[in-house]
């Protein structure tokens, strides 16, 4: 019984020294839909990200990434006409990490041509927004 108690113990102190990923800093949204974007903004807020900035276009995006710096992003598959895929691509060569959003259930063609990355089915909560934030930047920091 005592080994059992030392592994424990050992397993205890190697998941506490482990780094942690704590969500915060600034956030890109990249939502077509502006009702979508500001409550994805709001739990982004709760989270404790200090700033998030929205982009409804693939345009708006891009022009934000080549003019600012952010640490988090959640992209919308489908901006109307549009697909995030742009911005993904750029979001992962810069290594920041990323989630995608869908409400139609994106064909897994279109989900395998983006990096790789979380997805969530929208309605989107709060709790699935931080647990895809953080298994993202565990995949771009390799954690």
């Amino acid at each position: 019984m005592c080994c059992l108690d030392e592994e424990i113990a050992n397993h205890s102190r190697m998941i506490s020294s482990a780094p942690k990923i704590s969500l915060g800093g600034k956030a890109l949204v990249v939502e077509d839909s502006l009702i979508i974007a500001m409550d994805v903004s709001a739990m982004l807020e709760d989270l404790g990200f200090f700033a998030v900035s929205r982009a409804s276009s693939i345009k708006s995006a891009l022009t934000q990434l080549q003019t600012d710096t952010f640490e988090y992003a959640v992209l919308d598959v489908n901006l109307g006409a549009e697909q995030s895929l742009e911005v993904a691509k750029v979001l992962a060569e810069l290594g920041i990490p990323f989630v995608l959003t869908t409400g139609y259930g994106a064909s897994p063609d279109v989900i395998d041509a983006y990096p790789p990355c979380p997805v969530i089915q929208k309605p989107i909560s709060e709790e699935k927004l931080a647990e895809a934030l953080t298994q993202s930047a565990e995949l771009i920091k390799g954690n």
